[in-house]
């Protein structure tokens, strides 16, 4: 009976990953508020180190001697409860990419891409004594305007790793400008599976707009992502979680062609930590992201580790 009272007294409660600070580098799922709030806001500072990248063909291989890539982004979010189970939002980024090789250096700063989104909580997770095996669904619907600075298409040399078609596969608020009207539509679902563990699942598509961005008739490809994350919440202000990630871009066109060589899939494994403060709404939040250098899986992307720390707020 104590086990069923605790269960039943979280499951009334903000749960913390739905309100997890590091919504920007985690992926389109999450939400900022909970059904009890009305605005929500989130600040987070994500540093990127790359290590090497995958050919086309699946084929690891490490940076070159003396070369060195890294990625700087600050991310901020907004959102409003319109209602108890819409949340609406926007996302922006600003960043700032180094590449150093022997010989050769460069440095750019930009802003990324604007994101609109809407999430709409159209099923609650059933009650614990209900017994029934049904997890909470959300949808997500975003749209990525192409506010950002957008890089002219480049060769692969040495020195550098091809990072895709795009450069932005599995985040949704990148400093990276896709130069493309981007509509996506995310589903997340949640499942309690004991009164202290949870298990998440997100699934997104995508599809871009065509664009002359680079001063070519351009068509990027659609996209898909897919997350699944384990929850520990040892307390109602705490949460530690582990999670997997795996995103795919098709073919780039160009000129109505389609550019062999040129499709993109990288997968990823995490862990984050969150604490939140009752009394404030305050959030902290740290969030760990690493490509292990697996032949074949990953596929003309850039292998890289990323640490972000997130303040967030909801009231």
């Amino acid at each position: 009976m104590a086990a069923l009272t605790v269960a039943v007294a979280l499951s009334t409660v903000e749960d913390p990953v739905s309100a997890c600070p590091c919504r920007g580098s985690s992926g389109p799922g999450g939400a900022l508020t909970s059904q009890l709030d009305t605005f929500g806001a989130s600040f987070t500072q994500s540093v990127l180190f790359v290590h090497g990248g995958w050919s086309p063909f699946g084929e690891y291989a490490d940076l070159g001697s003396g070369a060195m890539q890294t990625q700087l982004d600050y991310a901020l979010a907004l959102a409003w409860r319109a209602v108890d189970t819409v949340e609406l939002g926007a996302d922006v980024a600003y960043g700032r990419q180094s590449t150093s090789a022997v010989g050769f250096s460069s440095e750019r700063t930009s802003f990324g891409d604007t994101s609109l989104r809407a999430r709409w909580e159209a099923f609650d997770e059933p009650m614990p004594w209900r017994g029934e095996p049904w997890p909470s669904v959300a949808g997500v619907f975003t749209v990525r305007t192409p506010t950002g600075s957008v890089d002219p298409p480049r060769q692969p040399d040495e020195g550098r790793v091809q990072s895709g078609t795009t450069g932005t596969i599995g985040a949704s608020a990148s400093s990276q400008g896709l130069g493309s009207w981007e509509m996506g539509l995310a589903v997340d679902l949640s499942r309690r599976i004991t009164a202290w563990w949870r298990v998440n699942a997100v699934g997104e598509v995508a599809f871009r707009l065509p664009d002359d961005s680079i001063g070519l008739e351009r068509r990027l490809p659609p996209r898909a992502f897919t997350q699944a994350s384990l929850v520990h919440s040892p307390s109602t202000t705490m949460t530690l979680g582990l999670s997997t990630d795996l995103g795919w871009e098709a073919d780039v066109r160009f000129d109505g062609q389609k550019r062999s060589g040129t499709t993109q899939r990288l997968w990823n494994v995490g862990a984050f930590w969150t604490l939140r403060s009752e009394k404030t709404g305050v959030r902290t939040g740290i969030l760990i992201r690493h490509a292990p250098p697996v032949d074949e899986i990953s596929v003309n992307a850039a292998r890289a580790t990323s640490v972000g720390v997130s303040l967030g707020w909801s009231g």
